[in-house]
């Protein structure tokens, strides 16, 4: 049995994050140049707010780190690549007649040949070092040391501190911000409160009030111009748009 809603019945237009922001400012903009009917008041100031936590959100996205996400970042690789220094320097404590304690040495001489002084570094210069051993530990016959030592775990966790290192210092890529979780929640409520305003504009247009269709028109306007914005032959949205998804 078809399922009749708004996600299934209206078609807005596929749009970014950003995108959809703007589109969200002049739907409102259209609507609050004009004397809205009682029932179309409560849909459009639902679409306000999530036009307003999608904006904010986006805002909050684009801004830097705050420090103290990158002294925690810090302090959890420089814990990630002591701890794993600890763990070898044990190993390596063993008689020299245990294969252990000569695997653990060999690791402690090709990536810590200077301990881990290099922790101490400023920040830049420190995941650059940091980058440059993980790549060593990640190479042969290295990485196959450290399994058989059953420091993986170890492993895994420098990999991961680093790369959030990386990340809260600006010197990595990150994720587009579209396939951020907190920005996708954010276009579906959207995507969902548009798609109740256009709902209940149309249904409103159709009545038998006094120039409803003509309001109706105007309150869809901007929808109205923003596809024929796109080029009538364009059948796919731009490589770096994401449809605003229905919501569930």
């Amino acid at each position: 049995m078809r399922e009749y809603s708004a996600e299934s019945m209206v078609r807005i237009p596929r749009v970014d994050a950003n995108h959809a922001a703007t589109l969200g400012e002049s739907v409102l903009t259209a609507a609050d140049a004009v004397t809205l009917p009682v029932v179309l008041e409560k849909p459009r100031e639902k679409l306000r707010a999530e036009v307003t936590d999608l904006k904010k959100e986006l805002s909050a996205q684009k801004s830097p780190p705050p420090a103290s996400s990158t002294v925690a970042a810090d302090r959890r690789v420089d814990a990630a690549w002591s701890g794993l220094h600890d763990v070898l320097t044990g190993w390596a404590k063993l008689p020299e007649t245990k294969p252990s304690s000569a695997k653990a040495r060999t690791l402690l001489e090709t990536v810590f040949s200077d301990g881990v002084r290099f922790v101490k570094f400023a920040h830049r210069a420190e995941w650059a070092e940091s980058e440059a051993r993980l790549n060593t530990l990640k190479a042969e016959p290295n990485a196959s040391l450290l399994r058989e030592l059953g420091a993986q775990e170890f492993v895994d966790e420098v990999s991961e501190a680093h790369r959030l290192y990386g990340e809260a210092l600006g010197v990595t890529a990150v994720r587009p911000i579209d396939d951020k979780p907190e920005v996708r929640a954010k276009m579906e409520a959207f995507a969902k409160a548009l798609r109740a305003f256009v709902l209940h504009v149309t249904a409103f247009g159709a009545s038998d009030e006094p120039e409803a269709p003509q309001m109706a028109e105007k309150l869809l306007a901007p929808l109205t111009e923003w596809e024929a914005m796109r080029s009538p032959s364009k059948k796919q949205p731009d490589a770096d748009d994401v449809p605003v998804p229905p919501t569930p």
